[in-house]
């Protein structure tokens, strides 16, 4: 993916040398943004968020450069709720449920063994299999 930012819907702003507001995104052309001031330690790695997420609501832009922009999918660093949903829906889950279960309207199974994840050690307590993060990066919803 060419690194572009031209919705700027997350763009940050700062001060440029004259006094006015400029604006910067790390996932811009990386030579752009380290000319604006940015770190160019925070480039690494990085996905127009505002583009990305547009593709994920099926708003892709289409642009001469290529195709339209694929879905970006974002989950934090905690992936504990995720863990307790794979607990809770072991074949996967429908927007309606992870609706359900963040209202309170539906428990996920307490950790009991072959009910849920096994925090004691690591796995799933129905199989005794260690859960791996791959293993919850697969995990897919239903709808």
């Amino acid at each position: 993916r060419t690194r572009h930012c031209d919705l700027g819907y997350l763009r940050t702003p700062f001060a440029k040398d004259n006094g006015r507001v400029g604006y910067r995104c790390p996932a811009e052309p990386i030579d752009a943004y380290v000319a604006k001031g940015g770190a160019l330690s925070e480039t690494e790695g990085r996905k127009c968020l505002c583009n990305g997420l547009a593709g994920t609501v099926a708003m892709g832009q289409v642009t001469a450069a290529g195709p339209v922009e694929p879905p970006l999918l974002t989950l934090g660093s905690d992936l504990a709720p995720l863990r307790e949903l794979l607990a809770a829906f072991p074949e996967g889950w429908s927007s309606a449920d992870v609706v359900h279960w963040l209202t309170g309207t539906t428990t996920p199974p307490a950790a009991a063994p072959g009910t849920a994840l096994d925090d004691a050690t690591g796995g799933h307590a129905a199989t005794g299999a260690p859960v791996s993060e791959p293993a919850l990066a697969g995990a897919v919803s239903r709808g």
